[in-house]
């Protein structure tokens, strides 16, 4: 048997904008999502909508702060994207000698699934492969009994459709439930389908969604700021994070999270009314955010091959220290239009 669900998209708004096929938009759970929906003929301004971007100390509970990166918190706490558009998701947990009975029935039935994987077992992952655990999803959107074959949408080199034998599917999975006891409590295999046809592009729904943008912006604005304030003491301690291997990995999701927050505004630009001003206004200040952020990832990676981490970081710090400013900037700025 051959299964495929016809028309399913790559969301490919940060290749038109960046010419990277590599960047997620946010994280590769809201790529899934944004192929769904357009998939389902649903409007991706909810999702668009929905997240405020901070900055943050990464942390862990053994190791203490690891490094530096940017949250996307909520702007409305009850707002539920799934039940916003009339998409419902149902999670499975199977031991492996199951997985593919799982998945596959989902397909059968016309629904797209979100796989998560072990990235450690995945081949083409440089960080992560035979060197580090970590969770990723990818999209299953169909199946070729026959071949042995699934057809999914992932990113190993940039956002794209991949074709991954059962074989394979079957190893990056072998493990999964030593990432954590969440895969167990929220699964590792999510399929999609569709609960209520929700007009999301009429007038009335989308000015909802621009009603929960404005409001939760404007309620986020001092807490935004005080992320921002991180930078600064990022600057100061530069240094320390120099040391940790996952620093590079970090500054890059940097780079591709304020590519997303670009896209966001671009997409919200016509539901908002933002004039043609004050849209260059921002596009310029989010562009000099990034292009800061993408000189630090550069020096970074510069030093690490030369292996020159006991170098002094004077030009890395300046760095931030304009960074800070213009991220003040561009919130005041981005409050200050709606």
């Amino acid at each position: 048997m051959r299964k495929i669900l016809e028309n399913m998209k790559v969301f490919d708004g940060l290749y038109k904008l960046t010419g990277e096929k590599g960047y997620p938009f946010i994280t590769c759970g809201e790529m899934i999502k944004l192929s769904v929906l357009q998939y389902y003929g649903i409007n991706i301004m909810p999702l668009m909508s929905e997240s405020n971007f901070f900055y943050k100390f990464l942390e862990d509970a053994e190791k203490g702060v690891l490094s530096f990166g940017i949250s996307t918190p909520k702007l409305c706490d009850t707002f539920n994207l799934e039940k916003s558009v009339g998409i419902g998701s149902s999670s499975f947990s199977p031991q492996a000698v199951n997985m593919m009975e799982v998945l596959l029935e989902r397909i059968k039935n016309n629904y797209p699934v979100d796989l998560v994987i072990d990235l450690y077992y995945q081949k083409g992952r440089d960080f992560y492969y035979q060197n580090e655990h970590g969770g990723h999803s990818l999209l299953v959107y169909g199946f070729d009994d026959e071949k042995k074959e699934l057809y999914v949408i992932d990113n190993v080199r940039g956002y794209d459709y991949y074709i991954l034998s059962y074989e394979d599917a079957m190893e990056l999975c072998k493990n999964i439930f030593d990432l954590g006891d969440y895969i167990k409590q929220w699964g590792y295999i999510r399929a999609f389908h569709r609960t209520d046809n929700i007009d999301t592009y009429s007038c009335n729904y989308t000015s909802q969604i621009v009603d929960m943008f404005k409001t939760g912006m404007l309620q986020q604005k001092e807490s935004r700021l005080e992320s921002i304030r991180l930078i600064q003491k990022l600057r100061d301690r530069y240094d320390e994070f120099m040391l940790h291997r996952e620093f590079t990995t970090n500054i890059n999701s940097i780079v591709y999270k304020k590519w997303s927050e670009n896209c966001r505004m671009k997409f919200l630009y016509e539901y908002i009314g933002y004039s043609n001003e004050q849209q260059k206004c921002l596009d310029e200040l989010i562009s000099k955010v990034i292009c800061t952020w993408k000189d630090i990832y550069i020096l970074l990676n510069y030093k690490i091959i030369r292996d020159n981490v006991s170098h002094n970081y004077e030009a890395e710090k300046s760095l931030l220290d304009s960074l800070f400013d213009m991220e003040c900037t561009y919130t005041a700025k981005l409050v200050e239009f709606l």
